[in-house]
């Protein structure tokens, strides 16, 4: 009789805990048409990255990872769009050391051009807790106004037609 009371007792404290835990929201969160939220961490290169210092340019805003099946197919064309764009963007590699982003970009063997800045969320500090991002790929395009026009979970086919968003 004991040993079933101690089972019930675990079973419901595990369940408030879980459901406390699924019900917290982060602190804030970017929403399409929400301005978006600025951010300081480092480049792939240790040099420091807001996304502000970006405002009054177009900017997509990605979360990755080297580790993540979808992103290693989608990195490549996210390359390619920077160097054929004006457009910003600031991949941020999401959970990953700097030389394994930057032995990963060896392997691609592509050119990155100026406008494609990584930056590094080693904690989900940025994606998780800031953005709310819970799943990679993502894609947050913000516009020259410094505001989220578009929120993309999962890998995005539209790369090649991106430019065309202006």
């Amino acid at each position: 009789m004991k040993l079933n009371i101690i089972i019930v007792f675990a079973i419901i404290t595990i369940g408030v805990a879980v459901y406390a835990y699924t019900n917290q929201s982060p602190p804030q969160k970017a929403f399409e048409k929400n301005p978006a939220l600025d951010f300081s961490t480092i480049t792939l290169n240790g040099e420091p990255l807001t996304l502000s210092q970006f405002e009054g340019q177009k900017i997509y805003l990605h979360f990755w990872a080297t580790w993540c099946a979808p992103c290693i197919v989608e990195i490549p064309e996210i390359v390619k769009f920077a160097e054929n764009s004006e457009n910003i963007v600031v991949a941020i590699a999401v959970e990953n050391k700097p030389d394994d982003v930057k032995n990963f970009l060896e392997n691609i063997d592509l050119n990155i051009a100026e406008n494609f800045i990584i930056g590094l969320d080693p904690d989900w500090q940025i994606a998780r807790e800031l953005y709310g991002s819970r799943k990679l790929p993502e894609t947050f395009i913000i516009s020259s106004d410094f505001h989220v026009e578009r929120h993309i979970i999962g890998s995005w086919d539209k790369w090649e037609e991106a430019h065309l968003l202006q």
